[in-house]
């Protein structure tokens, strides 16, 4: 049985980068970029929650009151963006910043300038009506978002590491077959395994050295037979 040789691993490091470069350009080129915006607000209660549980309750409550028809028909009227309730939902999100008194709302949208328009139109409305929602919530907007420079590479990146595991996984599998079906001896040792038959000779690998050896016994007969012929 044939080992892995510094052929095969060179085979299957080419593989990983094939893979790797046919899934980065797949996404690259057929999916469409996705753009995140932040808008960051401080959000007072009187009833400042220390649980994780009461914590969890909160952001919960924040997003379904920023989903919310009330919210949503605002914002998508403001913004003049015909949007499915899901759609909406799928692109605006409420989360705590770090271990602080900030909250952000976060939206991906495929378009630069709308995912920013969303962010800060959310917010405004979240703003204004998030007092009907829970009683006593204050919401101050510490800082708007601004036009997203570039989109985001999370899905190229995955895409990419993906692609490489892909590529070792099949390069791997496809040496594991030749293996499996390669029926070759390439020692004594295996045959003797195979069969139960005394092994009368075995013809010698011809390498550099051995090529050198032949060369130079060669050259010895001619001048052997030169001498003769004299």
């Amino acid at each position: 049985m044939r080992k892995f040789s510094i052929l095969d691993i060179i085979k299957l490091f080419f593989m990983a980068a094939l893979g790797g470069v046919l899934f980065y350009g797949a996404v690259y080129f057929f999916v469409r970029p996705v753009y995140s915006s932040n808008t960051i607000l401080r959000i007072t209660n009187a009833e400042e929650s220390g649980s994780g549980n009461s914590e969890r309750r909160r952001l919960n409550t924040y997003n379904e009151a920023l989903n919310s028809s009330k919210v949503r028909d605002q914002v998508l009227g403001n913004l003049e963006i015909d949007f499915t309730p899901s759609e909406y939902r799928q692109k605006v999100k409420v989360g705590r910043i770090g271990d602080s008194n900030l909250f952000g709302i976060k939206i991906k949208d495929t378009i630069a300038q709308r995912s920013m328009d969303l962010a800060n139109e959310s917010a405004e409305v979240f703003q204004k009506e998030i007092g009907s929602f829970i009683e006593g919530e204050q919401i101050d907007i510490v800082d708007e978002a601004e036009m997203p420079g570039q989109a985001d590479t999370w899905l190229r990146r995955t895409a990419a590491v993906i692609g490489v595991l892909a590529g070792l996984l099949i390069g791997v599998m496809k040496k594991m077959k030749k293996v499996k079906n390669d029926d070759s001896f390439t020692s004594v040792e295996s045959l003797k395994k195979r069969f139960d038959f005394p092994v009368l000779g075995e013809i010698p690998q011809i390498n550099k050295e051995n090529q050198k050896t032949y060369e130079v016994s060669e050259l010895f007969k001619e001048e052997t037979n030169e001498n003769e012929a004299e």
